[in-house]
């Protein structure tokens, strides 16, 4: 089972790590480089939501029935991310460097996220294999 409060949380820790990020690089460095970590990190948190939406549709128990055209969309939306970001490095609105720091953001804020993210005490772990005589 996916852990949507954890992707939920690095999401918005992304997208705040990345304001935040943005708004020194702009003070320190310039603007465009300020604008460059928030697009960055947009796109990442983007990403990661569109990551979810594919693993919610395509991972399903076996009794559930799996709708094609929701695992459809989430990959149309995936592909179309990546030809986003293929653009952005082409036609270099912003310095590469500073697109390259706003997707790392989500790096530190998926870590961050899975070390603040309490484990739900209504899950119960299945376990299988060499899991279940531990």
């Amino acid at each position: 089972m996916i852990n949507t409060r954890l992707l939920h949380r690095a999401q918005w820790l992304t997208l705040g790590g990345g304001v935040i990020g943005g708004a020194i690089m702009a003070i320190l460095v310039s603007v465009p480089s300020g604008i460059g970590v928030a697009v960055g990190s947009a796109w990442s948190a983007a990403n990661l939501r569109a990551m979810e939406g594919l693993l919610s549709a395509s991972l399903l128990p076996r009794d559930h029935p799996r709708d094609i055209r929701r695992v459809f969309i989430w990959v149309f939306s995936k592909l179309s991310l990546y030809v986003l970001a293929i653009w952005l490095l082409i036609v270099a609105p912003f310095p590469p460097t500073s697109l390259a720091i706003g997707l790392t953001v989500m790096l530190a804020a998926l870590v961050l996220a899975g070390l603040t993210t309490r484990k739900d005490p209504d899950q119960t772990l299945l376990q299988r294999g060499d899991d279940a005589d531990a």
